[in-house]
């Protein structure tokens, strides 16, 4: 894949993470969770892919990303983050929200 085509969909990734977070009950989910559904949208990135971008988004200060149990990582959406989804705010290495 081409590097374009990786960007893309990372920063697309990224916008869905946050876009999933946002409709989750108490703004939060496991990051198998959003695997999951990410899977069942067509993203074609791996368990590693939403792990590093679980990562990347909470050193943005999108998400609160915590370990509960070993291996298993919850995520909360900040309210930064639900700015970022309401195209409030732009973060560069998120792909842009624009209306539903």
């Amino acid at each position: 894949m081409s590097k374009a085509y990786n960007d893309f969909y990372r920063e697309e990734r990224r916008l869905n993470i946050l876009r999933l977070l946002d409709r989750a009950n108490a703004f939060r989910a496991t990051a198998s969770v959003l695997y999951a559904q990410l899977d069942a949208m067509g993203d074609p990135g791996s368990r590693d892919d939403v792990a590093t971008d679980s990562q990347w988004l909470h050193e943005q200060g999108l998400v609160v990303a915590e370990q509960v149990a070993d291996g298993v990582t919850l995520l909360t959406l900040t309210e930064r983050g639900q700015d970022v989804v309401s195209g409030k705010t732009r973060v560069p290495g998120v792909k842009r929200a624009g209306l539903r």
